[in-house]
């Protein structure tokens, strides 16, 4: 399950507004690469949706079945929170729940543009 922690109004290339969900994993205990420990994360990530500003207000808190999982994707620079730039090669999905139980998951990529879907095979 994850769960919508808030929303953002965006705009695509062609100047179209839609909203997007963003959403949260269940908490992950990650081994440390530098310390030997664990500390605690969440796997984020955003999910565009057709729903209007009102109705994505009243939906923060609530839960969706599937998961996030890590994608590969094109290199891209990423500012952490300790302002430090670090080049990233992955990216975060959402998979709804139906597919995340099949063998293959497929993951959606959504084009907001032109309004097609595609599917990759993860």
């Amino acid at each position: 399950m994850v769960k919508v922690s808030d929303y953002k109004v965006r705009t695509t290339k062609k100047g179209r507004s839609f909203i997007a969900f963003d959403v949260i994993g269940g908490l992950e205990m990650v081994p440390s690469k530098t310390g030997g420990g664990y500390y605690a994360t969440v796997k984020r990530c955003s999910i565009p949706t057709a729903i209007d500003e009102q109705t994505a207000k009243l939906l923060i808190g609530s839960e969706i079945p599937g998961e996030i999982v890590k994608q590969p994707a094109e290199p891209y620079e990423y500012i952490t929170a300790n302002n430090e730039k670090v080049t990233l090669d992955y990216t975060y999905v959402f998979v709804p729940e139906m597919a995340a139980s099949t063998q293959q998951a497929k993951v959606l990529d959504l084009d907001v543009d032109s309004g097609k879907t595609q599917k990759k095979a993860v």
